[in-house]
């Protein structure tokens, strides 16, 4: 299925991971579980670290709970974003360029 391609490690554009897997989620209908579960099997590095450290204690959280704490992990400010507030214009560039 391709939910092979749904992988986070941490260190990737988490709000594009979020975007797909909530997508995944309203197309395919899944239920909080398999929410739960398809999202731990996505995981990589440290991100599947984070979420087994937060989850192994056998609370029951529901996908949003994960996820919200998934958000303390990402990155606060995206590779693309953060080097477009490093650029700098150059002379003969417009504003736009």
């Amino acid at each position: 299925m391709t939910q092979k391609k749904l992988k986070y490690d941490g260190r990737s554009s988490w709000l594009s991971f979020k975007q797909k897997i909530n997508s995944y989620r309203k197309v395919y209908h899944w239920d909080d579980q398999e929410c739960r579960d398809y999202l731990n099997w996505c995981l990589e590095g440290k991100a599947l670290d984070y979420f087994t450290i937060e989850t192994h204690m056998g609370q029951m959280y529901s996908y949003k709970e994960i996820m919200r704490m998934m958000e303390s992990l990402a990155p606060r400010i995206s590779p693309s974003k953060a080097k477009f507030q490093q650029a700098s214009k150059r002379a003969g560039e417009t504003l736009e360029d």
